[in-house]
């Protein structure tokens, strides 16, 4: 079984920063807060700043990248690329198929933990279909 946790790290800047898992499945997006705590979000209750950072990530063409690079989800939520990788989303996130690593600030990640819908179990233990 996977363990979703977020992960701290510092940025370029020296700011603390988080990467987390989201998925998405049937227009919800369930967002790892914890160890094994999601927050689920609709279109309507997802944060404006996430709604950002989802959109600028779909923007990118990651089948191009996909092609060349293997992704793998492993159970701290770290994917690691075997190839390049678009620097220019290391402070945002990046995805495959409806799996997503997203960057966060610490309020960011405070402010998700204390919104949408708590989800305390497992609901989805493999990748999203046609993932790696």
């Amino acid at each position: 079984m996977f363990t979703y946790t977020p992960i701290r790290f510092n940025n370029d800047d020296g700011e603390a920063v988080y990467r987390t898992y989201m998925y998405v499945n049937n227009g919800e997006y369930h967002i790892y807060v914890k160890s094994n705590l999601k927050r689920v979000f609709t279109d309507e209750t997802l944060p404006d700043a996430i709604k950002v950072a989802v959109g600028i990530i779909n923007a990118y063409n990651w089948d191009d990248l996909n092609k060349y690079s293997q992704m793998f989800l492993k159970s701290n939520v770290v994917w690691c690329f075997e190839d390049t990788y678009p620097e220019v989303l290391m402070d945002i996130g990046w995805r495959n198929g409806n799996d997503y690593c997203l960057v966060l600030y610490a309020n960011q990640l405070q402010d998700l933990k204390t919104s949408g819908t708590q989800q305390l179990k497992h609901e989805r233990l493999t990748l999203s279909e046609g993932t790696a």
